[in-house]
Order: structure tokens, then C-alpha cells, then sequence
């Protein structure tokens, strides 16, 4: 970093002072190149969270098939139309967001479409409750599928957040529909995955700006250096 005056050069870029650097990064968080890096993440991110949801449900299935599998804790609804809807809900989402990459629309379209993806299964994720065999944990599922929904993606304030609510709200409106007993540690357990997942939510936003913003600014200065060095004859 050079001085000049009172200018600072930061990688061929110059500002006034802090409150000018804020006010730059703040116009790149602002523009169409971070929302369409925001954009190209999701629908990476969206395909990874969906094939691996697809998994978890193609291997329920075959769990539910093994001469070693126990009786539903939660007959109201069979194990195996939970694990097949998950399936059959996840499996278009795989294709949409690769048509979208050969495709590419709005930055913004793509964001809104992946977000309402991962909504999706956000709510979905409540009713593998319904998949507990005797024996097992009632959430074990859930958070595989929470875990990956609140790691990969990058959300805006607020979005995140409003996805787990989304979760909670689910699995505890069918926790209080069947009357299931769930252990004050289970609970406790449940209640502070939800703060992690809220906090990797945050991290990733901080971790996916920082690092999106380093990339621009690398970027601006090898066009400098590009521009100052001319023709080579």
C-alpha cells in the first residue's frame, strides 16, 4: 500500500480516506458483478444441496428395505412417502439451476429461484421426523439436511435466517400435532443447532463478501497493470 498525499493506493485503487473504502465496498455489494457471483454460487451451492438431500433419501429408502430396519416411531405418515417426496422434490431442482448456468438470467431471478429452492426443503426438512424408527434419534435427519442448507449458500440478511425459522417452526408444529415426547436434552440439542446453523449462515455471508471483494479488487488491479503496461511490440 502507497501514500500519496492524502490518497492511499491500495492494488492500483485509490480512496480518500476509510469512510471512501467503505463507501466503495459498499457500491460493490451493491452491484450487478457481486449479485451475479452471489448468483454463480447458489446455483453451485443449490445443486450440491439438492443431490445431496436426493441421497439421504435414496438411502432412507433402502434403509427402509433392510432386514434390519424397525417400525416407525410416527406411522401417521409412512417413512417411505416422506423419503420418496424428498426425492422426487429434489431431483428437478438438479436440472433447474444446470439450465440456468448454460442459460443465465437475471442475477437476481437466479438468487430468488435458489432461495426458494432451499425453502423448500427447509420445510421438507421438519417431516423426516415422520422417517424415526424405533431406536433411533428424531433429528438426525433433519440436521443433515439443515447442515448443508445452512453451510453452502450464500444468503442476505435476513434470508437465512427466515429458513431456519422455516425448519423450526415445522418440525415443532409436527412435534406438537403427534404429541411426541422429546427429551429436555433433545430439545436443548435442537435449540442450540439452530444458533450454530444461524451462525455458519453469518460466517459464510462474512467469509463469501470478504473473499468476493479480494477477487474484485485482484481483479481491478491486473486491468491496471494491464492498461500501464500497453502494447508489446
Amino acid at each position: 500500500m502507497k501514500e500519496k498525499g492524502n490518497k492511499k493506493t491500495v492494488h492500483g485503487l485509490s480512496w480518500q480516506f476509510a469512510d471512501e473504502k467503505e463507501a466503495v465496498y459498499a457500491d460493490y455489494l451493491a452491484s450487478e458483478a457481486f449479485a451475479r457471483e452471489v448468483a454463480s454460487n447458489n446455483l453451485t451451492m443449490g445443486i450440491a444441496v439438492s443431490s445431496l438431500i436426493a441421497v439421504i433419501s435414496f438411502l432412507g429408502i433402502f434403509d427402509l428395505n433392510s432386514d434390519y430396519a424397525n417400525i416407525s416411531m410416527l406411522p401417521v405418515i409412512a417413512s417411505e412417502w416422506v423419503y420418496l417426496f424428498l426425492l422426487l422434490a429434489n431431483l428437478p431442482k438438479l436440472f433447474l439451476p444446470l439450465w440456468l448456468q448454460k442459460h443465465p438470467q437475471a442475477a437476481e431471478l437466479e438468487i430468488r429461484i435458489c432461495f426458494a429452492n432451499l425453502a423448500v426443503n427447509a420445510i421438507l426438512s421438519g417431516f423426516t421426523l415422520y422417517t424415526t424408527q424405533e431406536g433411533s434419534s428424531y433429528f438426525f435427519e433433519l440436521v443433515l439436511m439443515m447442515m448443508v442448507i445452512c453451510v453452502f449458500p450464500y444468503y442476505k440478511a435476513g434470508h437465512g435466517l427466515s429458513l431456519v425459522a422455516l425448519s423450526l417452526l415445522m418440525i415443532s408444529a409436527i412435534i406438537l400435532v403427534n404429541h411426541v415426547q422429546v427429551a429436555w436434552q433433545d430439545a436443548y440439542d435442537l435449540f442450540l443447532f439452530y444458533v450454530i446453523g444461524q451462525a455458519c449462515i453469518v460466517l459464510r455471508r462474512y467469509w463469501f463478501r470478504q473473499s468476493s471483494w479480494y477477487n474484485y479488487i485482484l481483479h481491478q488491479a491486473n486491468g491496471t497493470l494491464f492498461v500501464a503496461a500497453g502494447p508489446m511490440n
